[in-house]
């Protein structure tokens, strides 16, 4: 994709160069722009993308509010890998340990915090 543009696009300059075409040259200079406007496209896809995702988050957290779901029963909870969520769980009350698996159940739903917050319990 933008890359290849680039690449294709130096070639056909230095190609160009040393044949003396100027027609050639202009080529790989669309080339190389065209492999650049296409990298900043992915880029700010990426950025879109990365945007939208904490909208929606944010939307899920909105709806949970609305719902009386309280707030996330852990910390920057939904930020956290399952590591980090199982490192916290030392010293929770039952019932924090409750709205940490009823928390899990509703969103991300992995085993190993799941299996985590029920080996606290015994």
């Amino acid at each position: 994709m933008g890359i290849e543009d680039k690449v294709s696009g130096r070639v056909k300059q230095a190609a160009g160069g040393l044949t003396g075409s100027e027609a050639l040259r202009r080529d790989g200079l669309e080339d190389e722009r065209r492999g650049e406007a296409r990298e900043e496209a992915a880029r700010q896809q990426e950025a879109a993308d990365q945007q939208q995702q904490r909208a929606d988050e944010k939307a899920r957290e909105a709806e949970r509010l609305e719902q009386g779901g309280g707030s996330e029963p852990i910390a920057d909870y939904d930020r956290l890998n399952a590591d980090e969520v199982i490192d916290r769980l030392d010293g929770l009350s039952e019932r924090e340990l409750t709205d940490v698996e009823t928390h899990e159940r509703r969103n991300q739903d992995r085993k190993t915090v799941l299996e985590a917050v029920e080996s606290k319990r015994v």
